[in-house]
């Protein structure tokens, strides 16, 4: 689903995806874990930050992300990560930056 979504994003159909409501599952997706299955659950968050990234590359994509109170994901995902160098993690850190940037902090949270 990450890769269709990813794939979707990056041929311009994120507005489909933002009305289709799929930021909330892309948030979700951030955060999937399993011990099990460590490897495939960091290529799923890595897919869905991709896709997340370039959907709030466009404002309307940034306000989906902040109306989908995509901030706490955002800072889950930092919290997990507990501070790790990696794409995910940077992803997250800019679109957070955005989001402060672009809404006030009151209500960005």
């Amino acid at each position: 689903m990450a890769t269709i979504f990813a794939r979707l994003s990056a041929n311009r159909y994120d507005e489909a995806l933002v009305a289709q409501g799929a930021i909330p599952c892309l948030l979700a997706m951030l955060c999937v874990q399993d011990p099990n299955h460590p490897e495939f659950c960091k290529r799923v968050r890595y897919k869905a930050a991709i896709c997340i990234g370039t959907i709030a590359s466009r404002s309307y994509g940034l306000k989906a992300v902040h109306d989908s109170k995509g901030y706490y994901a955002l800072s889950e995902v930092l919290r997990l990560e507990k501070g790790k160098k990696n794409p995910v993690g940077m992803i997250c850190s800019s679109l957070m930056s955005r989001l402060e940037g672009k809404y006030q902090l009151e209500t960005v949270v």
